[in-house]
């Protein structure tokens, strides 16, 4: 077949398989086809649906991506998807129609003629405009307040050559003085805690490098976290301490932000009365000068003021455009792309910029937000670990001050306490929450997951329950599912009783009870020596785990030394970013299973390899055979499982899937593709396709003989 293909192209090949073998029957009723993991139905609602929530998940650029390679596939492979040529075709038009619709909206919005957000655009989008009218308001403003600043504090400069500079004195004076000394005071203690976070930080960071074997770095991740939260409060206070003295002396927001904010407080509060009137006023008239420079660039056709590099304004400019929040992760997508790869012009321009947003934080509704965007753009210049730019990635967000911004804000709020769980957030969010609510369901939906991994399998119901009333969709679902296993921390023993307990609730058709029997009694026989748990948050677990295996086995050859093998094996199993549930190793006979939602499935399906090893039938098979065989099982006993415990979106597929089905299902992994391919070159005479009978059948005789537990 793979000759054919070769030689007379994809519609051929497509019409010999039609004609050579009978079509299996579709599920009934199917009103979906499943393209790279997604469920595409015809339905323009649906379609909507899906379309945003993945814009969301993946952005824009991977969204459309993704949109097209099923828009633009050749007709000819459209057996992959089910076989029913009329609803692949339905799902076509709809999903092209989504995605036009949406690109129309993104060359509107962006500038963009393309999907691709990385290159500068022809022409400026509509958020260009609304941008720079947003900059040109906001230095306006900003202009205002400082000349009322000039009058309010009387400050004078007389003299040609030798100047002096003078203000009124009294309370206005003192008041300043005082503010900046105790600024200072709290900027130093936010600088001394921070300091203290990146030391930490650089230390987890360091034992996290890659070395063969992660070790345990826990203690020093709850070091790093027990760093964290003080700095965040001190900075917290620090600015709310900003806000109320910029409230009454605006002009201190030119000396509050920067990494050498407190040496420049100190300074301020400990000048004489002409010397601090000769610093306000050179502080006040360089941001005047640097206003003019500001407007000049954006005013200036090809000028290097790009508002899509500045946080402040992108976050300022969206709501004047009422974006939908597909649209405005497109913004955010827009931004970042920008942002990246700026040059010593771009950074001086932050510069630039930097010092005219200052102004904006003299503006008491701007709050302390605008602050934050002057430090991050100072920040451009400044080192590594600027703490003005560590702070804008680990600060404590309010979820009141989350509520008006992006998305991806509200999901870092939501998710402050569990930062591995913002994919959690973002779920809860897409289905439609508020930020207090998806909150409110998030803390919930912790708890749930917290309980279950101390109570292993039995508890999953209690959680799938959970997840239901949040209202998560199968696929949120099961990464809740996955999540927990994962992080459980299970021993080898916990994971194979779970093994039991999953078998254990399995009620077999009429006419499979000796087969449900076979592999229980082949899981039973396996898991005293052949069984290696997979999973857990670090590897010291399994690699110790595969060593004790691997000298169990009695199968190490002489020189080998048992924990390069163990590495070796570890990493041929999560080699490429594969997610393998299980994997058999013939050379030691053991069997590695990931301890996710799939343990029983996967468990099944790696007997089966391991009963075609025993019956020496694997290689004469050849790929094709031996994987349908091993999903043949796997579908058999998904099918004899609750439905509660069948939680995967793979799972549920494969556990209606057709024989025709799981065959595309094998022929489209490329893994496999590559394999069967090669098998076709080296052995031309090799029967490649299966007869799904005769080797169901096989499979499970071998079964019921014994052969997978011998």
């Amino acid at each position: 077949m793979l000759g054919l293909q070769a030689t007379a192209g994809n519609r051929a090949t497509a019409t010999f398989i039609q004609c050579a073998r009978p079509v299996v029957a579709r599920v009934p009723g199917a009103t979906a086809v499943l393209h790279e993991h997604r469920g595409l139905t015809a339905g323009a609602a649906e379609t909507t649906a899906l379309v945003e929530r993945l814009i969301g998940e993946m952005g824009w650029q991977k969204t459309s991506a993704w949109a097209y390679r099923f828009i633009n596939a050749d007709p000819a492979t459209d057996l992959r998807y089910g076989g029913d040529a009329a609803l692949v075709a339905r799902c076509r038009d709809t999903l092209r129609a989504e995605i036009t619709s949406r690109q129309q909206r993104v060359q509107w919005l962006t500038g963009h003629v393309t999907g691709d957000l990385n290159i500068a655009p022809a022409r400026d989008g509509a958020f260009d405009s609304e941008a720079d009218k947003e900059t040109l308001d906001l230095l306006d403003q900003s202009e205002a307040k400082l000349r009322a600043e000039l009058a309010r504090y009387g400050l004078k400069v007389s003299g040609r050559v030798f100047k002096d500079y003078s203000m009124t004195g009294g309370p206005l004076q003192q008041g300043i003085r005082d503010n900046a000394r105790d600024l200072a005071a709290r900027r130093d203690t936010a600088d001394g805690l921070g300091k203290s976070f990146t030391d930490a930080k650089r230390q987890y960071d360091r034992l996290r490098q890659p070395s063969g074997e992660t070790p345990d770095t826990s203690g020093v991740l709850a070091l790093t976290e027990a760093a964290r939260r003080p700095w965040m409060d001190a900075e917290k206070a620090y600015r709310e301490a900003c806000n109320k003295a910029q409230a009454t002396y605006s002009v201190l927001a030119a000396y509050t932000y920067g990494d050498d904010a407190a040496d420049k407080l100190r300074e301020l509060a400990a000048r004489s009365p002409s010397d601090m009137a000769e610093s306000l006023y050179k502080t006040i008239d360089e941001r005047l000068e640097n206003i003019k420079k500001v407007r000049a660039e954006i005013r200036e056709s090809g000028g290097r003021y790009d508002p899509w590099k500045h946080p402040t304004i992108v976050n300022r400019t969206k709501p004047r455009l009422a974006l939908a929040p597909w649209e405005a992760r497109v913004v955010d997508e827009r931004a970042i792309a920008a942002r990246k790869g700026s040059g010593d012009d771009d950074a001086m321009m932050w510069a630039v910029i930097a010092i005219g947003l200052g102004l904006l934080s003299a503006i008491p509704t701007g709050g302390s937000g605008l602050v934050a965007g002057v430090a991050a753009g100072a920040a451009v210049l400044s080192t590594a670990y600027s703490l003005t730019t560590l702070y804008e990635h680990y600060k404590d967000y309010s979820l009141a001050s989350a509520e008006h911004l992006s998305t991806f804000d509200q999901a870092e709020a939501i998710s402050q306490e569990a930062p591995s769980l913002m994919w959690l957030a973002w779920d809860l969010l897409d289905l439609g929450m508020n930020v207090f609510g998806a909150a409110k369901a998030f803390q919930a939906l912790r708890g749930a997951m917290a309980a279950a991994e101390k109570g292993g399998l039995k508890a999953l119901p209690e959680l799938i329950k959970a997840t239901d009333q949040a209202g998560l969709g199968v696929a949120a679902r099961s990464r809740v599912v996955g999540t927990v296993l994962a992080n459980s921390g299970r021993t080898l023993q916990e994971m194979l009783q779970a093994l039991r307990d999953g078998l254990a609730a399995a009620k077999p058709a009429p006419g499979k009870e000796a087969l449900l029997e076979a592999i229980r009694v082949a899981a039973e026989k396996l898991s005293k020596r052949h069984i290696v748990r997979i999973g857990g948050s670090t590897t010291r677990g399994p690699v110790n785990g595969m060593v004790k295996a691997l000298e169990e086995s009695g199968k190490l050859r002489p020189g080998d030394d048992a924990r390069n093998v163990a590495v070796r094996l570890i990493k041929d199993f999560n080699a490429g970013g594969r997610k393998t549930a299980g994997m058999y190793v013939e050379a030691y006979d053991l069997i590695m299973l990931r301890d996710n939602e799939n343990l029983v499935g996967a468990l099944t399906h790696e007997i089966a390899h391991r009963a075609q090893v025993i019956e020496k039938r694997f290689q004469a098979l050849g790929t094709l055979r031996t994987e349908f065989q091993a999903l043949h099982m796997e579908r058999e006993i998904l099918q004899m499982l609750p439905e509660d415990l069948v939680i995967s979106a793979d799972q549920k597929l494969l556990r209606m899937s057709s024989d025709e089905a799981i065959v595309n299902r094998i022929m489209d992994d490329s893994h496999y593709a590559d394999l069967i391919a090669k098998e076709k070159i080296a052995n031309p005479g090799m029967e490649l396709l299966p007869d799904s009978k005769q080797d169901a059948a096989m499979i499970e005789n071998w079964f019921l003989a014994g052969s997978a537990a011998r």
